[in-house]
Parts: C-alpha cells; sequence; structure tokens
C-alpha cells in the first residue's frame, strides 16, 4: 500500500495526511468535506477518530453511499455523547 517512490522527499506524516485527504474526498459530500477540514484545525484528535470510522466503513464494505453534512455532525454527536462522564447518585 505503501509507494516509495509517492514517499520520496515528503515525511509519513505528509502522505498520510495526503491518504486521508483522498479518502475524505472520495466518500464525503463537498459540504462534509468542508466541515471536516474545519474540524481538522479545530479538533484534530475527533477529526481523525472521524476518519478512522470513515475508513473502517469503507473497509468493511458498510458505506455504500457518500457522507453528507448531517451525518458527521450525528457522529461528532455520538463521539461526545460516549465521552460525557456521568455520576449516579442511588439512595437507598
Amino acid at each position: 500500500m505503501y509507494n516509495v517512490a509517492e514517499g520520496q522527499g515528503k515525511s509519513n506524516n505528509e502522505v498520510l495526511e495526503q491518504r486521508k485527504k483522498e479518502l475524505l474526498k472520495s466518500y464525503l459530500e463537498p459540504e462534509a468535506f468542508n466541515k471536516m477540514d474545519y474540524l481538522k484545525g479545530s479538533n484534530p484528535e475527533k477529526y481523525n477518530l472521524i476518519v478512522s470510522i470513515i475508513a473502517q466503513s469503507v473497509s468493511s464494505g458498510d458505506l455504500k453511499y457518500k457522507v453528507t453534512s448531517e451525518q458527521i455532525r450525528n457522529i461528532i454527536v455520538n463521539i461526545e455523547q460516549r465521552n460525557e462522564k456521568t455520576i449516579e447518585i442511588r439512595r437507598k
């Protein structure tokens, strides 16, 4: 998968970022791609997590259509809900 000629003169990070960008351009609608580009600058951790989720969906064959901006928003909401810490107090 890694092409040595492609990687010459570029760091591994640059090659990885280019591949992420190509993946997103292929599987995201333009508005969703712009949202992800904004997210990359504002929250790189969430950006990388969402790219991983999309890459997993592509490799497993679950992704049949281009991802919309609304779907990206829903993924972000789900991530944030998973990360919320809740404290439950039970009284006897």
